[in-house]
């Protein structure tokens, strides 16, 4: 017994040793490869990093809402402000409306933009769908007979809106009618125009003291 535990344990120290061996000579070899395949990893790991990143970026930019900035005259000077693409309550389309003015609904196929210091000031905003029943010239025509019957003895004026169509050449007609009651300084202004699938009517309540029809506009003319 003594002999056999004897050779076991010289066995055992035999194989001990040379495994001791081998493990010396061979590591360096060990170590590189190791430390080649954690730089791999390391590498591996940094790109699908910066892929995913890159993804995050590009879904950001994707999803994050724009808020346009308009441009109107008031009292002779020109103001910016920035909006915000608001739904229309009861119509199929959205507005870029802006900080001070409120939407809502007047009643079907209507809505009411209104200037929130001062309700009197307001834009009713009728939208229609390109169809066999609309067409621009037939409503323009229906909407410069109904000036001409609200008019105080028909007399109505056009509205220049040449230099206000510069900056939307989403817009392929358009037309501007203007009525103006003197004795309270009210005007009213109806302005009907054509996109690519909507065709949009406005009928702007203001005075000529308040001058807000210009920022009335502007709005008007983002729905889309």
């Amino acid at each position: 017994m003594k002999k056999y535990k004897f050779f076991v344990t010289s066995a055992l120290s035999v194989v001990l040793l040379l495994a001791s061996c081998n493990s010396t000579e061979d590591s360096n070899p060990v170590k590189e490869e190791t430390t080649g395949s954690v730089n791999e990893q390391t590498n591996t790991q940094n790109s699908a990093n910066d892929r995913a990143d890159t993804e995050v970026d590009d879904t950001v930019q994707e999803t994050t809402p724009s808020n346009p900035t308009i441009q109107y005259e008031k009292n002779g000077e020109q103001q910016e402000v920035e909006t915000t693409m608001t739904k229309s309550p009861e119509q199929d389309y959205e507005i870029a409306l802006a900080q001070g003015f409120s939407v809502e609904g007047e009643e079907p196929g209507r809505d009411m933009l209104v200037y929130d210091e001062n309700d009197q000031y307001s834009m009713r905003i009728e939208v229609f769908a390109k169809d066999e029943t609309n067409n621009y010239e037939e409503l323009a025509q229906q909407t410069e007979n109904s000036v001409a019957i609200t008019a105080p003895e028909g007399q109505y004026t056009m509205y220049e809106l040449e230099p206000l169509l510069a900056s939307h050449k989403d817009i392929l007609n358009a037309a501007g009618y203007v009525v103006t009651y003197t004795e309270e300084d009210d005007q009213v202004v109806t302005v009907i125009f054509e996109k690519e699938s909507k065709i949009v009517r406005l009928t702007i309540f203001d005075t000529t003291a308040a001058e807000l029809t210009d920022a009335f506009l502007q709005m008007g003319f983002t729905i889309q």
